[in-house]
């Protein structure tokens, strides 16, 4: 193994250059390191070699004196100027909005996106092999290829840039565009781009403006351009000393002042501007009427006014202003004053006619129809004046004749009309509506009927003259009940005109009974009405006859009620022998009469005696027996009664009764065969079953039920509660657009929220159900049941008179112990019931 060598430690000697004996390259050559090329004298240089200096030299020298096209260095300019933009852009960072900031996009890669839509073109290019008889076919209508080429050039540049321009504006329209963080409203956009544009104008505009003023100094339009830029930056300051200048440029100038005082608006300056601009434009009416805007008060700007009025003594508008600061006293002074000295101006005219005495007035006029005879609109005003001084004299003849004249002036008059209605002229309202109707009978006034009740009892009161129809009389009527003031005597002449007219019609007697008992609340006026009734029609009779059972029922006078009911039997009719029975029925459950159970059936069979019938009273004859527990009499009855459905229901019940189930099913699969289609039928079916635990029964019967009666709330009810409760809210679902969203089914959707303790969810849905139908009684028992505190009495009493349906309700309303029950107390006890009855199998279950 050999050694190394020890030259490889040792320190190289002084001046040792590595590899400089092998002549490596960037070092020194031998010649250096040997010192041979200094050695000796220094070399001489030929003369030869110093003359062909010379020569070079002196070329260089004439080169340099010839004379150059000194070139201007573009690049450094245009580098000079982009940094001058950029320096006033960079100045205007500072200005920039946070929205401006917000608007810039985001940026977005769409290497893969671009990629994707060049694949799905490429993927969309469809190429077909051509026959060469194709070909062939086509070149010979068409001059030769060859031909073409040689005969024009084709310009490529030309069509590369319409297919990139094409291809540009597929890929905007296939691109969706890119989505900024923050929602921007084009409001905002639109001032981020005026803000920008403003600073990058505005160094421009301004030499701009300033040009302007220094070519045309005497063009006031030139100084209002350049101070209403530096508002437009609100440069106030800048504006100002503009303006100023341009006052001492053009100190007659109207329309300077003006900008010069709308400058100084909030400067304390303006007074000093104002008073300037006076002195040099003392005619301008608008610059005294900015002086008068200085002043504080009424006085100083009554005085300030009528300095402007001595200057300028026609100026309407500066008389107009007087007017409006001087004392109610001294109006018509000044305005006699204002009409001599602007005699074109009819409002000053008018109200000197006004404040004057009826001949100097009438005089007035006169020369006033002379003075406008060209001017209609002004002519129909003075008409509008005369009608209104003859209202104020109560010439009413006069005021007829007047507006019979008037209207034949081509005027607005309708618009007049109004104008006299908004003004309290309400007989010159009158007038003018009348004499308008009779120039032109076939006009329409409706639109005016709820804003102008003064004109639409003219239009009614002209149309009925000629009309027959009750639907005009009733509008009429609807429009005097609800524009009196707690005075009625207008409604009682219009009631007594319409039933004159129209005696025959008994529901204009019974509206007027109703609104002297409710609207004016004289009971005695109402059964005076009611009384009073004779008509040969049955139905009419019924009606009046209820009408004044109603009435005594509801003032408390149960007696009265039953004497009147038993007056009305003189009336061929089942029904009036129907509500006898009913107060009987009442009188004996409130101990109001001396009433029996023989006395009510003795009534009741002598009722059948004339309508045999009726199937009113054999229900309440078997409803009578079975509340006297005569359960096998109610049995005969009911089976010697006719036939119809609620009779078979009644009839199922009482076998239930009596334990015969056997029996309540045959009679209720009996009812199902003749009455497919009543839901009611179909109900007590289900419940037997259920009452018998036939669960499997009771839901074959349910099916079959939402089959025959697919909008019935009823039947849902009870296939809600034979569902489990995973698979309801699908049900709820279909029942709800099985109905309609009827409010049945609002009502037992919101029940069922109610048993899964959401009342606040339940009271939703019921609120719902009223909307849908006010007329719903269960609705409104529903939401006081939820809600009592915050119940709404006002509408449920208002909406009383027509609630007419409710499983829950109609028992309550129609039970002979609640007969003198209040509205407040029907639904107190209706919803007492709902709160039993709503766990039980079937929400409606109220056998």
């Amino acid at each position: 193994m050999t050694s190394r060598p020890a030259f490889l430690d040792q320190q190289p000697p002084p001046g040792y250059v590595a590899g400089i004996g092998r002549g490596a390259v960037g070092f020194s050559n031998h010649a250096d390191s040997s010192g041979l090329t200094f050695s000796g004298k220094p070399q001489e240089i030929p003369v030869e070699d110093d003359v062909e200096d010379e020569t070079y030299r002196a070329i260089e020298a004439r080169l340099r004196r010839k004379p150059r096209q000194s070139t201007p260095e573009k690049p450094a300019e245009t580098t000079t100027k982009i940094a001058d933009e950029f320096s006033d852009l960079k100045s205007g960072l500072g200005d920039v909005s946070v929205a401006e900031w917000a608007a810039l996009p985001e940026p977005q890669d769409f290497t893969r996106r671009n990629k994707r839509q060049r694949l799905l073109e490429k993927s969309q290019q469809r190429f077909y092999a051509a026959p060469d008889s194709l070909i062939q076919r086509e070149l010979q209508g068409h001059a030769p290829i060859v031909e073409e080429s040689t005969t024009k050039k084709t310009d490529i540049d030309s069509v590369n840039a319409a297919r990139d321009q094409l291809l540009s504006s597929r890929l905007d329209a296939m691109l969706a565009p890119a989505t900024s963080t923050v929602k921007l409203t084009e409001t905002d956009i639109s001032e981020a781009q005026k803000a920008q544009s403003a600073r990058g104008d505005l160094a421009k505009s301004r030499a701009l403006m300033a040009s302007l003023r220094k070519t045309q100094p005497n063009s006031a339009r030139s100084w209002l351009l350049s101070a209403q830029l530096e508002v437009e930056h609100h440069q106030m300051a800048a504006a100002r000393s503009i303006i100023l200048q341009a006052t001492r440029v053009l100190p007659r100038d109207k329309s300077i002042w003006l900008e010069a005082i709308r400058i100084h608006e909030n400067s304390p300056q303006l007074r000093s501007v104002v008073a300037s601009a006076l002195d040099r434009v003392s005619t301008s009416e608008d610059i005294w009427l900015e002086a008068v805007k200085l002043e504080s008060t009424s006085q100083e700007k009554k005085v300030a006014v009528m300095k402007g009025i001595e200057s300028i003594p026609a100026s309407i508008k500066l008389w107009q202003a007087l007017l409006e600061f001087v004392p109610d006293t001294e109006t018509a002074k000044f305005a006699a004053k204002a009409r001599e000295l602007c005699p074109r101006h009819w409002p000053f005219w008018q109200i000197v006619i006004l404040a004057s005495e009826e001949k100097a007035a009438k005089d007035l006029l006169n020369k006033a129809r002379k003075q406008f005879k060209n001017d209609t609109t002004v002519q129909a005003e003075i008409w509008l004046i005369a009608m209104k001084l003859e209202e104020k004299l109560d010439h009413q003849d006069k005021l007829d004749k007047l507006a019979k004249k008037a209207v034949t002036v081509e005027a607005d008059w309708l618009s007049l009309a109004q104008q006299a209605e908004r003004e309290q002229s309400l007989q010159t309202a009158t007038a003018i509506t009348k004499a308008f109707l009779t120039q032109n009978p076939d006009a329409d006034l409706d639109e005016y009927v709820e804003s102008y009740p003064i004109m639409a009892r003219a239009y009614y009161d002209t149309k009925l003259q000629s009309s027959t129809s009750v639907e005009d009389w009733l509008e009429l009527l609807a429009l005097e009940r609800s524009k009196q003031g707690g005075n009625y005597e207008e409604l009682w002449k219009a009631y007594k005109r319409a039933i004159g007219q129209h005696p025959q019609q008994v529901v204009l007697s019974l509206m007027m009974a109703k609104d002297q008992w409710k609207l004016a609340g004289d009971v005695e006026a109402a059964r005076t009405t009611l009384a009073a009734i004779t008509t040969a029609n049955t139905e009419a009779a019924v009606s009046v006859w209820k009408a004044r059972i109603k009435l005594e029922l509801s003032e408390g006078e149960f007696d009265k009620a039953l004497e009147v009911s038993k007056q009305s039997l003189v009336e061929p009719s089942d029904k009036v022998w129907y509500k006898y029975v009913h107060l009987l029925r009442a009188a004996k459950v409130l101990e109001r009469a001396k009433v029996d159970d023989t006395l009510i059936l003795n009534t009741i069979d002598d009722g059948l005696n004339k309508f045999p019938l009726s199937h009113n009273l054999w229900l309440q004859k078997v409803q009578v027996l079975c509340d006297d527990g005569q359960w096998a009499e109610a049995e005969t009855a009911a089976k010697s009664a006719p036939k119809f459905p609620e009779m078979q229901r009644l009839l199922a019940q009482i076998y239930v009764h009596q334990n015969n189930v056997m029996m309540a099913r045959s009679t209720l699969d009996y009812a199902l065969t003749k009455w497919r289609n009543i839901p009611g039928i179909w109900y007590d079916a289900i419940i037997l079953q259920l009452s018998q635990n036939n669960k499997v029964e009771a839901r074959q019967l349910v099916a079959r039920a939402l089959q025959a009666c697919p909008s019935s709330g009823l039947i849902w009810s009870i296939q809600f509660d034979l569902l489990d409760p995973k698979k309801r809210k699908p049900a709820l679902v279909e029942a709800l657009k099985a109905c309609d969203n009827s409010s049945e089914i609002l009502v037992v959707v919101g029940l069922d929220f109610w048993r899964q303790k959401k009342p606040q969810k339940a009271l939703e849905w019921w609120k719902r159900a009223i909307d849908a139908d006010p007329t719903n009684g269960d609705a409104w028992t529903a939401v006081y049941l939820a809600d009592a505190n915050q119940f709404a009495w006002d509408d449920y009493e208002a909406a009383f008179d027509r609630i007419n349906q409710g499983h829950w309700w109609l028992p309550i309303a129609k039970g002979p112990q609640w007969r003198m029950a209040t509205p407040r107390e029907l639904v107190v006890a209706a919803s007492r019931h709902m709160a039993t009855a709503a766990d039980k199998p079937g929400v409606c279950n109220i056998a």
